[in-house]
């Protein structure tokens, strides 16, 4: 889970709707990831199932559908979470938060309505936006949600929110109204203390709970406008119940009462369109990234390596625990988020050279990176 403070909820504390991390799991990496979706080139306009009406901001919205919505469940290195996210494509096209699969090794989503299951592939994300991008493996003619036509929120419209609440197994439903738009919230790693800053969000008072990320707001007509990405860590953090547990089963209806925000869901498929297009860069990352295999305390000041095992780059460059990373190519790093993001900037493949500091004395060597086993 992350935690965050926002503008709109001073001294409160955030967090992410999602990865609810579990210990003493384990997972392995796919080296076998298809590299783009069969909707590659397309306009997502034309791919997306529009809805065809104007919202009635005066109403509540009526029975919202499952259609489209996926359950999450990712393994992690060291233990596993959960999250929600949305079919754009019947052929498996499907968007989600970034934290959602951040640091995963596999990706196994659950068809809410049908019990489904299948594995999923990372195409690209935008950590910035808290949007990823999946291909669904394997499927055709799936159904799909559909997405808002009007492309008009306002503040005061009743929205719904469905949602792997806690990490349940099946759906739950939160209802509110929009109360904000365009917030800026800075989220907190919980475990690490990283921030990331997130802006351009819809702000509703809808009782988001972690397990929500990822998944579908809706307007009044129950069309997508947005994607539940952050909510109150003070709101209740247990979830609706089912009234009839099971995979296919919707919880009990919860109304507002909570803080939550959602990315508003054009700015979602510009991402996704990024990412079939293939247009790498301004913060759009396609495919699967450089790995340097190094471990690193993110809380600490320096780039101070944890572990470096033989087998990976860093250790066949010739790292050891203790040594201190400052630079990596001609870039200088001081601390985590430096290190991580030079290595974000080369390709698996490329051959670089590492300078790092061991018992007061200058060392470097090269080191030639390879595909990360994390998304």
């Amino acid at each position: 889970m992350l935690a965050a403070v926002a503008g709109g909820v001073i001294g409160s504390a955030l967090t992410c709707a999602i990865a609810i991390p579990v210990v003493n799991a384990t997972g392995s990496a796919d080296d076998n990831r298809p590299s783009s979706s069969t909707s590659s080139g397309a306009d997502i306009d034309d791919l997306v199932n529009r809805g065809d009406g104007d919202t009635d901001q005066a109403s509540d919205p009526g029975e919202v559908s499952d259609a489209g919505v996926l359950l999450v469940n990712t393994a992690l290195q060291g233990g596993e979470g959960a999250g929600t996210a949305m079919v754009l494509t019947p052929d498996g096209l499907a968007v989600t938060n970034y934290h959602v699969v951040d640091n995963s090794t596999t990706v196994e989503v659950e068809v809410a309505a049908t019990g489904e299951t299948h594995e999923a592939t990372v195409l690209g994300y935008d950590a910035a936006a808290d949007v990823a991008v999946l291909q669904i493996d394997g499927v055709s003619d799936l159904d799909t949600v559909t997405v808002d036509d009007d492309g008009g929120v306002d503040v005061g419209d009743a929205v719904a929110a469905l949602g792997n609440a806690g990490g349940q197994g099946f759906l739950s439903e939160v209802r509110g109204e929009v109360t904000s738009l365009d917030e800026s919230i800075t989220t907190t790693d919980q475990y690490n203390g990283n921030e990331t800053e997130i802006s351009g969000l819809i702000e509703t008072d809808a009782d988001v709970v972690p397990g929500y990320s990822g998944g579908p707001m809706f307007d009044a007509e129950g069309e997508v406008i947005g994607i539940s990405t952050a909510a109150a860590s003070t709101n209740g953090q247990d979830g609706p119940t089912s009234s009839a547990p099971g995979v296919q089963a919707q919880g009990a209806v919860q109304e507002g009462g909570g803080v939550s925000y959602a990315r508003p869901i054009d700015e979602a498929l510009d991402v996704v369109q990024a990412v079939i297009d293939g247009d790498e860069g301004d913060g759009i990352v396609i495919g699967t990234p450089a790995y340097l295999g190094v471990s690193i305390d993110p809380s600490g000041g320096e780039a101070v390596v944890a572990a470096a095992e033989a087998d990976t780059p860093a250790g066949q460059a010739g790292l050891e625990e203790g040594d201190v990373i400052t630079a990596i190519g001609d870039t200088e790093v001081s601390t985590f988020d430096e290190l991580a993001a030079a290595v974000a900037s080369y390709e698996p493949g490329d051959t670089v050279t590492i300078t790092w500091q061991r018992d007061g004395r200058e060392m470097s060597g090269e080191a030639t990176l390879t595909e990360s086993p994390l998304n």
